[in-house]
């Protein structure tokens, strides 16, 4: 998949988005995550520092209720909100 870190970060910061990638461990997540901050908890604001280093992107994952990161170049697959 050819999507930048920026392209992914923007997408996330307007919406929910439902992605693919592979864990470090090699099994594959589905995630549904955002970055937008009115569609995450209060209490999980507290820890939204985004800025990570290289092809790293933290989200907040919608289903398991928690902070998540990926490496840009683990991503299979990546729908944008309409």
């Amino acid at each position: 998949m050819n999507t930048t870190k920026n392209e992914i970060v923007m997408a996330l910061k307007s919406g929910t988005c439902t992605f693919t990638y592979k864990k470090m461990d090699g099994d594959v997540r589905v995630a549904m995550g955002t970055l937008n901050p009115n569609l995450i908890p209060a209490e999980a604001r507290a820890n939204m520092d985004t800025n990570t280093p290289g092809n790293v992107i933290k989200y907040y994952d919608m289903g398991a209720k928690g902070w998540r990161s990926f490496l840009t170049e683990n991503v299979q697959t990546f729908s944008i909100p309409a």
